[in-house]
């Protein structure tokens, strides 16, 4: 986001959202070990719905939950013994943002997701 209030460049105002919140656990060059890919689409979400990516290395059980930003729990997905994941959601409470974190035996990695 950028704001210039006179168009001069003087007072720009520029900020950026960073999505990839905490992760936990062993690392590798690739990232945490355990994970080849998680992406939470469409994001933002102007309609509550959202869907998450999940790729692992291997196998594993796995959660998903999503928290608002005062950490209660709005939603939570399970499965287990896949190494491919797609799960959908919907967020019917306030818009703003929630955390959307990816729990394994091996590791967790959170994401914000922003519901306008």
């Amino acid at each position: 986001l950028n704001w210039d209030t006179d168009g001069s460049g003087k007072d720009v105002f520029s900020f950026g959202i960073k999505t990839d919140l905490v992760t936990k656990g062993p690392f590798s060059k690739s990232g945490p070990a355990g994970i080849s890919f998680f992406q939470l689409y469409p994001n933002p979400v102007n309609n509550g719905n959202y869907n998450v990516v999940v790729s692992l290395k291997k196998p594993a059980d796995i959660q998903i939950r999503v928290y608002d930003l005062s950490q209660r729990l709005v939603d939570v997905k399970r499965s287990s013994g896949k190494s491919f994941y797609l799960f959908s959601g919907n967020i019917v409470s306030a818009k703003g943002a929630y955390i959307v974190k990816v729990i394994t035996p091996e590791f967790q990695q959170s994401r914000l997701l922003i519901v306008q």
